[in-house]
């Protein structure tokens, strides 16, 4: 939750920064302004959720869904007493440690601000001029457009198609949209492949033991 309700403020914050430091057409305004909108709606229901729960809150929206209510109804009858208790939880954390809480959602702000910093030592290879900001927006769009294709294993074809359309947005070329997005699941493959082997390590280890 906490991580999804970063991301909301992370594109809210990219908004503000566009609006502030670009040229905006109508297109871009219209386009903004919608999804400005469904930011702070999403704020609004978080914080809300974080009061009084958000389990609970969201299987009723999706009990109302097409298709996917086949799924929540059932799924909200045999685990009702579950939901609650992780709606207690939730609303125990946000009353009795809300240093801690913030404390969370900042961290996980900052996390998503410093991640531009991959993006621009990646274009600094091939554009020199590259600015901070810049990459901050890229970031933005793309990690926007890869939530939005959660379903998609891996979130495969979604998070390069955001950062082709993105970089080729901001003005720069489609080579480097292809040379950032190879470059990030590369990282990610090698990383997961790290995990993976160190579980591996550790189930070995407690076999042994055994």
């Amino acid at each position: 939750m906490t991580h999804i309700f970063s991301h909301f403020w992370f594109w809210l914050l990219c908004i503000a920064l566009y609006v502030l430091t670009r040229h905006v057409s109508v297109f871009m305004a219209i386009l903004l302004s919608c999804l400005g909108i469904f930011c702070i709606v999403c704020i609004w229901f978080f914080a809300v959720g974080y009061r009084k729960g958000l389990a609970n809150k969201a299987l009723r929206i999706l009990k109302h869904i097409p298709y996917v209510k086949r799924w929540a109804i059932p799924f909200v009858e045999k685990h009702e007493e579950q939901l609650n208790t992780i709606d207690q939880q939730i609303a125990a954390l946000h009353k009795q440690s809300r240093t801690t809480f913030y404390s969370a959602v900042l961290l996980e702000l900052l996390c998503r601000v410093l991640s531009a910093f991959e993006v621009y030592f990646i274009l600094r290879v091939l554009m020199p001029q590259v600015n901070f900001l810049d990459c901050l927006f890229i970031i933005a769009f793309t990690t926007l457009i890869a939530n939005m294709l959660f379903f998609m294993p891996l979130q495969l074809g979604g998070r390069e198609g955001g950062f082709l359309m993105s970089v080729t947005g901001l003005g720069m070329t489609t080579s480097a949209a292809v040379f950032i997005a190879l470059i990030v699941r590369i990282r990610e493959l090698v990383w997961t492949g790290i995990g993976l082997l160190l579980i591996k390590i550790g189930k070995s280890k407690r076999v042994n033991e055994d």
